[in-house]
């Protein structure tokens, strides 16, 4: 293990500059001791400048921070050091810096304290050349490693690796932090959460709690964001501004878990921002002829896309709310606004489907329930220009799966079961007429052994396949909410 100086700071002081005598900056390492076991005093470093004789930055960095009192830190307010890798923390005290740039590609953040406070960058992060940021540390007593603002340079692909057992923030500045990213890969191995947002506030860990202030969940500016893979235990992030029209692609069938301390992951994907989330959403979407391409593990998930084009959604076993085409703007208030009564008042008016949204779910429980809000045809006959494809619903006198139509907030009544005419064209046809006489009334066929529903509004007709899921006059809907009971 290499031998490095170590500097104790007992008070606070302007400036502090260290230099090495030698031009291997890369490999040097500096220890900083901050106080002493019985410190109860908050110390200041107004500066602190490490470099070696060439002036290339120090590499490594591990400070002992002491402190008696919870929730005081100490704080560096500017860190200069160009080729920091590593900065790990440890002691009883919690530390902060303010500003601080960092021209590495691979950077490894340790907070191995027993503090309340943890790791923070309270200003600014500044990091034009990184692509992979390591968090790690054993502070799990409600300690965290907290990032205010991340500025990357001109990045194409950005991975963050989050093995750290408690709360682990990245906030990124106002306006696109990285203009160029195309793809951002988020793993969590950790036993706590990893948020990625433009802003977070500590302590308010939970992504959106009922009652709650979701204005701490300011979403990031991605414009050139293409990939996002999640990988791992309970992920936040929240995009907007994405530009993207040719095809988004979300891999995160193996991130299964939600916050440990109540709150839903959330990913919200859009052109413009409107209002944060409690889900996994993707928003804004393909064009037409593109196909965006959604994959989620087995959390409370919520996924929303109003892309023109097609989508594949592919969901998990857990409590699940899709939204296509309903050009609403559900994911702004609590969290009691994710259930399908209280989205569908505001979930009008809604979007043609022009594409196809093929939205799949895995097994589950008759308890789990799984939600679903469609738009409506962009053209109805034989040959339906955009509908649902749905696979995995439950249908049962106690489940809890449901369809919502979004352009029907009055649908209403019992299914009506029409028989089939042999064939498909000539089925549909004839359910299109009935719903054309019986406003807000969903009509029902079966062809090949799969469910069709057929429902108008009076303007618009919404078209829905059901794969593996009867649906018959046991199901009723009420205020556009079709409860699926066999």
């Amino acid at each position: 293990m290499p031998f490095f100086p170590t500097l104790f700071i007992n008070s606070s002081v302007p400036a502090v500059k260290y230099k090495a005598f030698d031009n291997h900056g890369a490999s040097d390492g500096v220890n900083l001791i901050l106080g002493t076991p019985t410190n109860a005093t908050p110390i200041t470093i107004g500066s602190l400048t490490l470099s070696d004789l060439s002036n290339n930055g120090i590499g490594t960095l591990n400070v002992i921070a002491y402190d008696t009192v919870p929730f005081a830190h100490h704080t560096i307010t500017t860190l200069n050091d160009l080729g920091l890798t590593s900065l790990t923390v440890s002691g009883t005290g919690d530390l902060a810096i303010g500003a601080f740039t960092d021209n590495v590609k691979t950077l490894t953040l340790t907070d191995n304290s027993t503090s309340t406070y943890g790791l923070s960058f309270t200003s600014s992060l500044t990091a034009p050349n990184l692509t992979t940021l390591n968090l790690a540390g054993s502070d799990s007593a409600a300690g965290s490693i907290y990032i205010g603002s991340l500025v990357l340079g001109t990045q194409t692909a950005f991975t963050i690796n989050n093995s750290f057992a408690s709360l682990s923030y990245i906030g990124c500045n106002t306006g696109s932090p990285a203009p160029y990213l195309t793809t951002l890969t988020l793993n969590n191995t950790g036993t706590g959460s990893l948020g990625f947002y433009n802003a977070y506030t500590p302590y308010q860990h939970n992504l959106l709690t009922p009652g709650g202030t979701p204005a701490n969940l300011v979403a990031v500016e991605l414009p050139a964001l293409s990939t996002l893979n999640l990988n791992g235990g309970a992920i936040g992030i929240n995009v907007i501004g994405d530009q993207v029209t040719t095809g988004i692609t979300v891999n995160g069938g193996t991130a299964n878990g939600d916050t440990p301390d109540g709150g839903i992951r959330g990913i919200l994907f859009a052109t413009a921002a409107i209002g944060d989330i409690a889900g996994d959403a993707v928003t804004g979407g393909a064009a037409l002829n593109y196909t965006d391409k959604i994959t989620l593990g087995n959390g409370t998930n919520l996924v929303q896309d109003n892309g023109l084009g097609n989508v594949n959604i592919t969901l998990g076993s857990g409590s699940n709310t899709v939204v296509v085409n309903t050009a609403s703007t559900i994911v702004q208030g609590t969290a009691s606004q994710t259930t399908a009564a209280s989205i569908v008042s505001t979930a009008t008016p809604a979007s043609a489907e022009s594409g196809h949204d093929n939205i799949t779910f895995a097994a589950h429980t008759l308890a789990t329930a799984d939600t679903v809000f469609v738009g409506y045809a962009q053209t109805a006959g034989t040959s339906p220009a955009g509908f649902a494809v749905i696979t995995g619903l439950n249908s049962s006198s106690t489940g809890s799966d449901a369809i919502v139509f979004a352009a029907d907030p009055l649908a209403t009544g019992a299914v009506n079961q029409l028989p089939a005419f042999g064939g498909f064209g000539i089925s549909l046809a004839f359910a299109e007429t009935a719903a054309s006489l019986h406003h807000h009334q969903i009509e029902a066929f079966a062809y090949g052994g799969n469910t069709w529903l057929v429902e108008n509004s009076g303007t618009h007709t919404t078209i829905v396949e059901l794969i593996g899921t009867t649906v018959t006059h046991n199901s009723s809907a009420a205020a556009g909410v079709l409860a699926l009971h066999g």
